[in-house]
């Protein structure tokens, strides 16, 4: 235990508490020039294909992704909002029979199925599917197509042209892909037995990362019950890219927003700059993936941080309530359901993580609600009369907190009781991720993580 000086400790508290506090409020009082500007009578009706602009951002067109007009033209391969034909899903298997057995007997009408070993899939069949379906581990295919055991195969240098494992097979898909351009077919792993992955031990609890570093799209497992309505929001998105990749900055911004269902509100020009912060695959990276690039985006950037879009504990902490009680209020229709509805996420891949909230749609509804007055009592006054089941955070500043495997959690703590952490993969352009001071006094390991301004508290307290 490292000694704490005694003049310091309250000089650190206090610079912590004053920066919390600027942050917690940097979000509140950027709309104040907005909200003021806009209950200016309009001069004139907007239509509603076009975005209405925020008056404080006038003039701001080079922030701007998609320009003054937002186009949703033909590029669209199938408009995302009025399809709702089965997602065709493409299961490669070594087990394909046993597979169809067991999987297809219990799917939905939302999945439209094909089951094949890895030697039976054509180029038709992957440019119709939405999504593939990928086993990792093909020991039963090579003992069926050599005779002996994959690792005797191995041995005896007998595998050419038979895949190792679902990796190399989603390889030879996305360049079998190459051979039909106007469709874009997303590729998962989807074994039983995760602990063989590389890496999985590292990364059982981060997904996202672990499907990011074996470049697939994502990793479902076996023995999940509930992974089939993910597959239809994955395979949906898909659906949703655009036939031809856009080749301009400008064409691709477009086709971005309309993949995000930007809303036609005054603060889409807040979110818009909030998406270019986040640094989206526009053209090349878009383009060399056939725009799954930008699906890739979404699920291993942004969906599980904090970014332009916030999951339901950062909006508690946003709102100062406790998770459990908005949940309650969110599930009940409420007041307050209504009053959230503008700035709920409805993009590509909205289902598939739990449900998402627009950051600057957050900010703008609290600025309103509090007529320009964010203060925690006229939010708590405001929000009892939209749900009473709300129940409000005993801390002055939350956060969401981090726990010792630097997963978030429902935990709630101050911002001056913690500590700002940067985890591996944490993006630079997400909002900060808080481990409460306390975990490092029991995990000490942690304070590598600590960013360097918090250095100095996390000693002390370590």
């Amino acid at each position: 235990m490292t000694a704490r000086k005694k003049s310091a400790a309250p000089k650190v508290a206090r610079k912590t508490k004053k920066r919390g506090a600027q942050r917690a409020t940097a979000d509140e009082a950027k709309g104040a020039g907005r909200a003021a500007k806009q209950a200016k009578p309009a001069k004139k009706a907007t239509p509603p294909a076009k975005r209405v602009p925020a008056s404080k951002n006038a003039g701001k067109a080079p922030a701007k992704l998609g320009g003054a007009k937002r186009t949703i033209g033909s590029s669209a391969r199938v408009d995302r909002e009025a399809d709702t034909s089965p997602v065709r899903v493409l299961f490669i298997d070594d087990e394909a029979d046993r597979l169809e057995r067991t999987v297809g007997a219990g799917l939905p009408a939302t999945v439209r199925a094909t089951f094949r070993a890895p030697n039976h899939v054509t180029g038709t069949e992957l440019g119709a599917s939405d999504v593939a379906m990928v086993d990792y581990n093909l020991v039963h295919w090579h003992e069926a197509q050599t005779g002996v055991g994959l690792v005797a195969s191995t041995t005896a240098g007998v595998l050419s042209g038979l895949p190792r494992n679902g990796l190399v097979v989603i390889s030879s898909l996305r360049a079998l892909a190459e051979d039909h351009p106007a469709t874009a077919t997303a590729c998962a792993l989807f074994t039983g037995e995760a602990m063989q992955l590389p890496g999985f031990s590292m990364a059982a609890n981060h997904r996202h990362l672990l499907a990011r570093s074996l470049g697939v799209e994502w990793i479902f497992q076996k023995n999940e019950t509930e992974f089939l309505p993910q597959v239809v929001s994955l395979g949906r998105a898909a659906r949703a890219l655009p036939a031809t990749p856009p080749t301009t900055v400008r064409a691709a911004s477009e086709e971005l927003l309309r993949l995000l269902a930007m809303p036609a509100q005054a603060w889409a020009v807040d979110a818009e700059e909030q998406i270019l912060a986040s640094a989206p695959p526009l053209v090349t990276a878009a383009s060399a993936t056939q725009g799954l690039g930008l699906l890739r985006w979404l699920l291993h950037q942004i969906l599980p941080y904090p970014t332009f879009l916030m999951d339901a504990r950062h909006l508690a902490a946003r709102l100062r309530v406790t998770p459990a009680s908005l949940a309650a209020a969110l599930n009940a229709d409420s007041a307050l359901v209504q009053a959230l509805a503008p700035a709920r996420f409805t993009g590509a891949l909205a289902e598939f993580a739990g449900p998402r909230w627009w950051r600057a749609g957050v900010n703008d509804i609290v600025w309103r609600l509090t007529a320009g007055n964010p203060h925690r009592s006229e939010l708590e006054t405001q929000l009892t009369h939209l749900s009473a089941q709300l129940q409000f955070s005993s801390a002055r500043q939350p956060v969401a907190a981090l726990n010792a495997d630097l997963e978030v959690t429902d935990e709630q703590v101050d911002v001056t009781e913690a500590v700002e952490v940067r985890p591996e993969g944490w993006p630079a352009f997400a909002d900060p991720a808080w481990l409460p001071t306390r975990i490092l006094t029991e995990a000490p390991d942690l304070a590598s993580a600590v960013v360097a301004r918090d250095r100095g508290r996390s000693s002390s307290v370590s």
